[in-house]
């Protein structure tokens, strides 16, 4: 049984799990979206929310696959933001993608720095 348990440990710590909604349709500050409900969260000690904030903050560095999904009657221009810049750009198709590639990012203090804990805001 120990086996078993040490098995599980290992799996459960690779599946994080995050989602959540926004239902209301309301941006704040005419572009942000604001997280609304959560779905699910497997890791609250990793993914930190809180509700109608526009940012979700993870406080673990790492891989992370981000899945989105924007339903509106006019075709949105969508943005995945790491620390406040661009790192994913859907804009105005379902078929163009932009990604922005970089390892190390601007901190408030206008220092590289490279990618720890980080926020990740929908735009």
């Amino acid at each position: 049984m120990d086996n078993q348990a040490i098995i599980n440990d290992a799996l459960c710590s690779e599946n994080c799990l995050g989602r959540w909604k926004w239902k209301s349709g309301i941006v704040k500050n005419g572009y942000a979206i604001p997280w609304e409900i959560q779905l699910v969260n497997t890791s609250p000690d990793i993914f930190f929310w809180e509700k109608d904030k526009t940012s979700i903050f993870i406080s673990t560095g790492g891989l992370y696959e981000i899945t989105m999904g924007i339903y509106a009657d006019k075709k949105p221009t969508v943005q995945i933001l790491l620390n406040g810049e661009p790192l994913i750009s859907a804009v105005n198709s379902s078929n163009y993608l932009l990604h922005h590639n970089s390892s190390n990012f601007n901190n408030a203090n206008n220092n590289i720095r490279n990618l720890n804990s980080s926020n990740i805001t929908g735009k």
